[in-house]
């Protein structure tokens, strides 16, 4: 598990800070959504820091799953995407969160992670179709 110093790390690697604190989950935001008024009156708007691209927010239990998927989505950011729909985006984000844990060696169950991925991408509005998809796009399933 990693300490609240060693995420703060690696998400300056881009240009993030890291907030922590009692959020009801995890999130991020960017200086065009906070000024686009997106955030205004929620949880978590605050304005990103001078000389950060986005602010992750993390809950006390510093969850490397929800750091991840958060990084994930600042990355994205970052290279310019968009995407058709909120679901291409959630799908894009766990994506890299994988390749982030594997990247910094991160152990993780397989089954914690599915499991985790039912509770979040399920609140999300999608096509029960594209559920499979999804699973073997972030699990790398060929």
């Amino acid at each position: 598990m990693l300490n609240i110093d060693e995420l703060k790390d690696i998400a300056s690697e881009y240009s993030a800070e890291v907030r922590t604190g009692n959020y009801p989950y995890c999130a991020w935001n960017n200086n065009e959504t906070f000024n686009s008024g997106k955030w205004s009156g929620k949880f978590f708007s605050n304005e990103v820091k001078e000389g950060y691209k986005a602010t992750i927010y993390m809950t006390d239990d510093l969850n490397p799953f929800g750091f991840f998927h958060e990084l994930g989505h600042v990355k994205d950011y970052i290279e310019g995407k968009t995407f058709i729909n909120t679901w291409a985006d959630e799908v894009s984000a766990w994506c890299n969160a994988v390749d982030f844990m594997k990247e910094y060696d991160i152990a993780y169950s397989n089954i914690d992670l599915l499991e985790f991925l039912q509770e979040n991408l399920s609140t999300y509005e999608h096509n029960p179709l594209l559920w499979d998809e999804a699973i073997s796009k972030i699990f790398k399933v060929k």
